[in-house]
């Protein structure tokens, strides 16, 4: 009987960071029921104030309480979602907010609040559930209104792309795979959907987690897959691994748990781990994608989440063999950083297998080349410490 080989992430744990470590005295505000609550970068935190419509923006080096004088991102309406730009050289931040208008905003070295963004992108009519950058391509945003997805080139302010109308419900999650070429949505209708947003054509769409609540999506770095997460018939939690090239039927699916607890995945393209957690949830599941999906252990925590953020791959110690980072909100207001990282007997060395090269968060065209179709590799880089 053929018998499937060990994961060399199967040892794969969670450490919380000592108290000291981390801060606390995050109050946090209404926002959208389908966003993380947090984002961030590898140099700072991003969340909605208690004060309606502000922004605080924490550098990542803070410890302990949050400062008083905190610099806000000042709105005249409540921010349903916040995302970062994903390229290392720049500190943009983007607000979706109810007011149906996108803001975008440079967060570095902040002197205090700011009342203007650096662009307002008005195009919607209803309000934004949620917004991002292209992992890619510079100069490229999407924003989601109810069941409405646009793409804008924003340094000129231009709105090029409105996806076509085939949304029933409120799209739930936005994904890019991993060329850039791509995006997924999951939906309150059920259904899973494929975009090709340069020539504006819906490429598949297939009935997903058929659950009542949110669900969402994420395509596979660089594998043909997209993994979901949501909610079965009977209400149990599930997810699924599907191949883009065939999306009649799923080609895994795995029972989580019973628990009401809205889902938010987090993936590392470096190793095809996801990092599950929920919010309510007090412990983060770590899955594997190959071309099945598999549960390699949790972490268990004595506090529940109330959101949740990844860490680009910059921000880990490759040397203790931590392959991501992730921050927690709890109810109490304590951020505090998880590093995961793989058992190995000795780490005085680079470990090769487990750390690949990586992308190097810098962008691959602008705005102007993507809209007109070109795809440009990402560019890879060495984790090695003694190669940087």
């Amino acid at each position: 009987m053929f018998k499937q080989k060990a994961s060399i992430y199967k040892h794969t744990y969670g450490t919380p960071f000592q108290p000291t470590d981390s801060m606390n005295g995050v109050a946090v505000g209404s926002c959208s029921a389908d966003s993380n609550v947090i984002q961030c970068n590898g140099k700072y935190f991003a969340y909605p104030a208690k004060t309606a419509g502000a922004v605080g923006i924490v550098p990542l080096t803070c410890k302990g309480a949050i400062p008083d004088d905190t610099p806000m991102l000042i709105h005249e309406d409540q921010v349903n979602d916040i995302g970062f730009s994903p390229f290392k050289s720049e500190q943009l931040v983007i607000t979706a907010c109810q007011d149906t208008v996108a803001r975008i905003w440079n967060v570095d070295e902040l002197p205090g609040d700011q009342h203007k963004p650096l662009v307002s992108l008005s195009g919607h009519t209803k309000r934004l559930l949620t917004a991002g950058f292209h992992p890619l391509a510079s100069g490229v945003v999407y924003t989601v209104s109810i069941d409405e997805v646009k793409l804008w080139d924003f340094e000129n302010k231009m709105d090029l792309v409105t996806l076509p109308p085939v949304h029933k419900g409120m799209v739930t999650s936005v994904s890019w795979d991993y060329t850039g070429g791509l995006l997924t949505t999951s939906c309150k209708d059920k259904m899973l959907r494929i975009f090709d947003p340069r020539s504006n054509t819906m490429v598949s769409q297939v009935a997903d987690h058929q659950g009542t609540k949110s669900g969402r999506a994420m395509f596979c770095g660089k594998k043909d897959s997209i993994f979901s997460v949501g909610f079965s018939k009977t209400m149990d939690r599930e997810a699924a691994l599907w191949d883009v090239r065939n999306m009649k039927d799923r080609v895994s699916v795995l029972k989580l748990d019973i628990s009401p607890s809205s889902p938010m995945p987090f993936y590392d393209c470096d190793s095809n781990l996801v990092f599950l957690g929920g919010k309510g949830d007090s412990g983060i599941k770590i899955l594997e994608v190959t071309d099945s999906l598999a549960i390699l252990g949790e972490f268990k925590h004595n506090e529940p989440a109330t959101g949740m953020a990844m860490l680009p791959k910059s921000s880990c110690d490759i040397m203790k063999i931590e392959v991501a980072r992730i921050l927690k909100l709890t109810p109490t207001g304590k951020l505090l950083p998880i590093r995961f990282e793989v058992q190995r007997q000795n780490n005085q060395y680079f470990q090769d297998d487990l750390f690949p090269d990586t992308w190097d968060e810098k962008p691959t065209c602008n705005q102007e080349q993507w809209f007109k179709g070109e795809n440009v590799n990402r560019t890879l880089r060495s984790l090695d410490p003694s190669k940087q």
